[in-house]
């Protein structure tokens, strides 16, 4: 049996025990915060900060092995792991390695937004009306209960296509959107894509609405694609979302500063649930990371696709 399969199986011999974990509340009362922003645009990093300064639980490396029954997940991290965070601030292309560090939980998204098929058959206003936005909720606020504060969750796209749906389940929430340069994140994904992918033309990553169409190009024009219709898509999600709730930051301020955008948080989360979340521990500031030197004719091929894109002033 391969790890997958063992992950599989077990979360499917578990499912009675995450229905009796199941608490009474229904309405979110926490300030859970929502991590928005396009891939290698620094959220893991944002992630790790606002977790490891900020009174929250995360969906941590433990949790995220029970994506289909995340009630279990979390309350046997409380029970291990409890509240300790062991310091760190590293990942590889958004991946962290310390069981106590957030994990995007990917899979736990897809399952309830049903992003269960191939990304070129996914219709992301079709399928709106066929997700259970319930149950969705229910496992949110569920692991609230069990932690008993704030998660700090990366939903990233899944989030920004249905930004009206996550505004009105999640009232209490905050949002906080992170912003690189698109070029730089451009050349990151292009480094995702070999170091990830094993080549440059196999597509890696957030999956913008456009796939279908961006599907069939060369690798330099699809990661431009990819860069500008999900920046595009931001633009319009974050309009939607009441100011107060709505924390930006760019990746260069976070490296800066990250102490400002932790203390912003928590003012915004007062402004949203009636009350703050209490600053335990310092962070940064962060040397920024900057993409290595592509291969000449990966690069070549990029910078004529991002002039195009309009990406690379």
């Amino acid at each position: 049996m391969t790890i997958p399969e063992f992950i599989t199986q077990m979360n499917a011999s578990l499912i009675d025990l995450e229905h009796s974990l199941r608490c009474d509340e229904e309405d979110e009362h926490h300030a859970n915060i929502m991590i928005l922003g396009l891939p290698r645009s620094g959220t893991t990093l944002l992630a790790q900060t606002l977790f490891h300064t900020l009174d929250v639980a995360c969906t941590n490396n433990l949790v995220a092995r029970f994506w289909q029954t995340p009630l279990v997940g979390m309350s046997l991290s409380e029970s291990v792991l409890g509240r300790q965070r062991l310091p760190s601030f590293s990942s590889s292309f958004g991946r962290t390695e310390v069981v106590t560090d957030p994990h995007e939980f990917s899979w736990f998204w897809q399952r309830h937004l049903l992003f269960d098929t191939l990304a070129g058959t996914y219709d992301y206003g079709s399928v709106r009306h066929r997700i259970n936005w319930r149950e969705l909720k229910r496992d949110l606020v569920g692991m609230n209960c069990v932690a008993d504060r704030p998660l700090v969750h990366k939903p990233l796209e899944f989030a920004g296509y249905f930004i009206d749906d996550f505004v009105r389940m999640l009232p209490c929430s905050v949002f906080v959107h992170i912003e690189r340069d698109p070029a730089e994140v451009a050349r990151s994904i292009a480094h995702g894509r070999l170091a990830r992918a094993g080549n440059i033309d196999t597509w890696w990553s957030s999956y913008p609405r456009e796939y279908p169409e961006l599907a069939t190009r060369q690798f330099a024009d699809q990661i431009g694609g990819q860069v500008h219709y999900l920046s595009e898509m931001y633009k319009t999600a974050l309009d939607r979302i009441p100011e107060p709730r709505l924390v930006r930051t760019t990746y260069q301020d976070l490296c800066a500063d990250p102490m400002t955008l932790v203390e912003r948080v928590s003012t915004s989360a007062k402004s949203t649930a009636g009350h703050d979340i209490a600053v335990i521990g310092r962070a940064g500031p962060f040397t920024p990371s900057r993409p290595k030197s592509l291969p000449d004719a990966i690069e070549r091929r990029m910078s004529q696709a991002l002039r195009n894109w309009g990406l690379d002033q």
